[in-house]
């Protein structure tokens, strides 16, 4: 019964649709944002596009984001974070995995 179990939680298989939740986003560097970015990213080897979704927050008061992102980023469209966080991804050479996940907020 275990090897059954092991398997209906496999995430490694391809077949697996991924949601990661995270609190925090880019441009707020830290690891709360990062490490759920970064797995993300690697779980989109291998698997069909748009398989692996990243749930993020938006911060909807400007003032909010001053107070949170570094150099005064903000955003006023959940589309301009999203697009963002995928060129971080590309600046680090992970641009196939920025077009293979999908970003909610």
């Amino acid at each position: 019964k275990k090897l059954a179990n092991a398997a209906q939680t496999d995430m490694g298989l391809s077949n697996r649709h991924i949601c990661i939740v995270t609190t925090a986003s880019l441009p707020w560097m830290t690891g709360t944002s990062i490490n759920p970015l970064m797995r993300a990213a690697m779980l989109t080897e291998g698997r069909q596009n748009r398989s692996v979704t990243l749930f993020l927050p938006f911060l909807p008061n400007l003032e909010d984001q001053k107070k949170i992102f570094p150099g005064g980023i903000t955003f006023v469209e959940k589309s301009e974070q999203e697009k963002f966080v995928k060129n971080w991804l590309r600046k680090i050479g992970l641009s196939k995995h920025a077009e293979k996940m999908k970003i909610v907020f």
